[in-house]
């Protein structure tokens, strides 16, 4: 069965708010990565972020964001 992408854009939305936005660095970047791959954009990844305890600030957010390269 296809999935159409607003209903798989949807899911990931719903998995990366069930997440822990507070969890290591790793963890967190491993997070973006999967956010990012799955279309999630910043804005929506930054207000997940933002929500954590040990959240620093949003240029070190988009400086990570940015940095993560998608394939061809």
């Amino acid at each position: 069965m296809m999935r159409d992408q607003f209903t798989e854009l949807e899911r990931a939305r719903s998995a990366l708010w069930s997440l822990d936005a507070g969890t290591d660095r790793d963890t967190w970047v491993r997070h973006a990565m999967s956010a990012k791959a799955a279309g999630i954009d910043f804005e929506e990844f930054h207000n997940w972020s933002a929500g954590a305890g040990n959240y620093k600030n949003e240029a070190e957010c988009r400086s990570v964001w940015n940095s993560i390269m998608m394939g061809a």
